[in-house]
């Protein structure tokens, strides 16, 4: 049975011990409420997989600290830093060359990459001192309500944070790995490539 938290500096500890010894956390983010694990452990990674229902050629993003993009992308478009303030700030997910191919996390020499505006998942970030595997938390092809969604999966993670989300729409999905940039999937984040 999973342990019930609340948002905070112990239960941030918490949360990165729990990835860290490979488990499953389901909190709120920025956006919606999500499933995370450990982004570079692929056992942890098989089980996120597994858990969402979803196929492994599909990726998870992942989120990352501004400090650590660095050993996830091998280039920032000039794209990207042209909306470089958005993008640390706003719900954002780019599609980045990635610096080395890791199961789950890459496909064809990408990877989806967002840095969190929540302070409390930035705290986490810098206690895991590794990227968070991440997906929403609804089974594949499905969208469920939040409380349905903690329902859902509550009994199936090892760890779950409550608290609020930023408003029940997801990150918007840029591709900045082609000019120019190409919207993947409508979101949180208007973007215009006029």
């Amino acid at each position: 049975m999973a342990t019930y938290l609340r948002k905070n500096k112990d239960s941030a500890k918490k949360f990165a011990e729990v990835l860290e010894k490979g488990g499953i956390v389901l909190h709120p983010t920025d956006t919606v409420y999500g499933l995370a694990a450990h982004g570079w452990k692929r056992k942890a990674l098989e089980k996120l997989a597994l858990l969402k229902g979803r196929s492994w050629e599909k990726p998870f993003l992942v989120l990352s600290s501004e400090a650590m993009l660095e050993e996830l992308v091998s280039e920032i478009p000039e794209s990207l830093r042209n909306l470089w303030e958005d993008f640390i700030s706003k719900p954002i997910t780019a599609i980045l060359p990635a610096r080395r191919d890791f199961p789950y996390i890459t496909s064809r020499g990408k990877i989806a990459v967002r840095i969190p505006s929540d302070q409390f998942l930035l705290e986490v970030l810098q206690l895991l001192r590794a990227p968070i595997a991440s997906t929403s938390a609804n089974p594949a092809g499905l969208i469920l309500p939040q409380e349905e969604s903690i329902n859902y999966f509550s009994e199936r993670v090892d760890l779950v944070i409550l608290g609020k989300t930023g408003g029940g729409l997801p990150s918007t999905i840029i591709d900045f790995t082609i000019k120019p940039p190409k919207l993947i999937r409508e979101g949180a984040y208007k973007f215009s490539t006029e």
